[in-house]
């Protein structure tokens, strides 16, 4: 079987993460790690004698676990993204512009820096998948983490530059965009699409290893969490 340690397996774990980014389903990365577990069973190497370099295997399985035309594209999931990251961005600076809006009892400000951020968040996104997408991006520690770390810097530093606001809006207005909008950003979490695509073990049909529940419910609540922490925030210090 399938071990329920895999996540603990520096090569097992490359294999995985290369064929995640490469849109492999769960179901044929369950295949593909039975086929490891029981050549290696069966000849006695490890996956690095048996099979050489993880990233590597990996490609050369991609023509056989893309043929299922249910499996997402690239591109697909880079523009799904790409609208996931706009409609975050601005829905943030929807709620907590009408939010602001109502304390103070006028309309809402929409300023030149927060536009810039979300026109810059959204345009960066792309960059971003690529690097995480990119095997020889990733085999360099600093990279990721530096690409991750900027693109939440850049667009932060236009509302601090250009604070004078461009628009007035009504503030129910921004409130219930930004609403609408982060409940778009949120329901593929909320409703656990990133948790569907299991990874199955083709012998047993059942899970070699499980999701955490606590790292779901992390991933799930930390974004609300934080947000309701801004809105404290701001109703506390305006």
């Amino acid at each position: 079987m399938i071990r329920a340690h895999h996540l603990m397996d520096p090569w097992r774990d490359a294999l995985i993460a290369e064929l995640r980014m490469r849109d492999v389903s769960g179901i044929r990365i369950g295949e593909a790690l039975a086929e490891v577990d029981a050549f290696c069973a069966d000849s006695g190497q490890t996956p690095a004698e048996a099979f050489g370099d993880p990233v590597e295997y990996a490609k050369s399985l991609i023509d056989v676990h893309n043929s299922d035309p249910t499996t997402p594209t690239r591109v697909r999931q880079v523009v799904r993204g790409t609208g996931l990251a706009f409609a975050t961005l601005a829905g943030v600076f929807s709620l907590l512009n009408g939010v602001e809006g109502l304390v103070v009892g006028g309309p809402a400000e929409v300023t030149a820096g927060q536009l810039t951020s979300v026109a810059l968040g959204t345009a960066l996104f792309p960059f971003v998948a690529m690097a995480i997408f990119d095997p020889r991006l990733r085999q360099h520690q600093l990279v990721l983490p530096g690409v991750v770390v900027v693109s939440f810097l850049a667009p932060a530093l236009p509302t601090i530059l250009w604070g004078a606001p461009v628009a007035h809006l009504s503030a129910w207005l921004l409130l219930i965009a930004g609403l609408f909008l982060l409940a778009v950003a949120w329901w593929p979490t909320a409703s656990d699409r990133i948790f569907a695509d299991r990874i199955i073990d083709p012998r047993t049909g059942t899970e070699p290893f499980a999701t955490p529940r606590l790292l779901i419910a992390a991933v799930r609540w930390t974004f609300p969490a934080m947000l309701l922490f801004a809105v404290v925030l701001l109703l506390l210090f305006r």
